[in-house]
């Protein structure tokens, strides 16, 4: 009884790269990074739009704070007037919304 072998080299099973024998292709893989490229720079885009409007909103927000009016304590007549802060309680809107940014961004990357 014969038995007939074949040998097969390691370089007969492989095709020469641009052949139309494989499954990949080099131009199909570079369409699909530019398509995916875009749509990831278009979201960045629209992402950073609306963080600026966002803290636009808040730096420029133009709603009056409460005045209380405690009433007469003594013959006094008190009032707590928080307009007069308007600036400083600016900057703890966007504090809050940086610090959630932070928190955000610890979460998603850790």
């Amino acid at each position: 009884m014969t038995t007939s072998t074949k040998q097969l080299t390691p370089h007969s099973a492989l095709s020469a790269p641009g052949s139309s024998t494989g499954d990949f292709s080099d131009a199909d893989a570079q369409q699909q990074l530019a398509d995916v490229t875009a749509q990831l720079n278009a979201k960045v885009a629209s992402i950073r739009q609306q963080a600026g409007a966002m803290f636009g909103a808040i730096s420029n927000s133009g709603g009056a704070l409460p005045v209380i009016e405690i009433g007469d304590l003594r013959g006094v007549h008190v009032v707590f007037d928080m307009n007069k802060y308007r600036d400083q309680f600016s900057v703890i809107g966007t504090l809050i919304i940086a610090l959630a940014f932070v928190t955000a961004l610890t979460i998603i990357l850790g």
